[in-house]
């Protein structure tokens, strides 16, 4: 297998990805994402961001579209996973500290480490956590 060979394929991809160095370097659409069945009702769900500085704004910042393959079911609860990335990815980050876990250290996995956190990120990432694995029967729709 090849370093660049994402899906596994044994082909090189065309473009290598290359992860950002901090979360200030992540450029994605701007929180808060919300969730909406899609307008056509065919089972579908969206994944959008609305724009609050344009309140009069029709359409929304489409950022997902989550199908119901097999009809399973799923397509909400997997947009309700994706909208909450956002507030995922700011937990983490607040909870981990960089130069903690950068790769120079050279520590294995298994070292156990102190982390000096307060309670208050704590809490903000067991809250994204929970917002995440939110049942597709709760939370909110537009």
């Amino acid at each position: 297998m090849q370093d660049n060979d994402i899906d596994g394929s044994g082909k090189a991809a065309s473009a290598v990805v290359t992860a950002p160095q901090t979360v200030a370097d992540v450029q994605h659409t701007p929180a808060p994402w919300t969730v909406q069945p899609d307008p056509r009702d065919n089972g579908e769900w969206e994944v959008v961001q609305w724009d609050a500085t344009k309140p009069t704004l029709d359409e929304p910042w489409y950022i997902a579209a989550c199908f119901d393959n097999a009809n399973r079911g799923t397509a909400e609860a997997n947009a309700r996973l994706i909208a909450a990335a956002p507030m995922l990815l700011e937990a983490l980050d607040a909870l981990l500290p960089s130069p903690l876990c950068g790769e120079s250290w050279g520590l294995p996995d298994d070292e156990t480490v102190q982390i000096a956190t307060t309670f208050g990120k704590l809490r903000a990432a067991r809250a994204a956590l929970r917002v995440a694995a939110t049942s597709a029967r709760q939370g909110e729709t537009r």
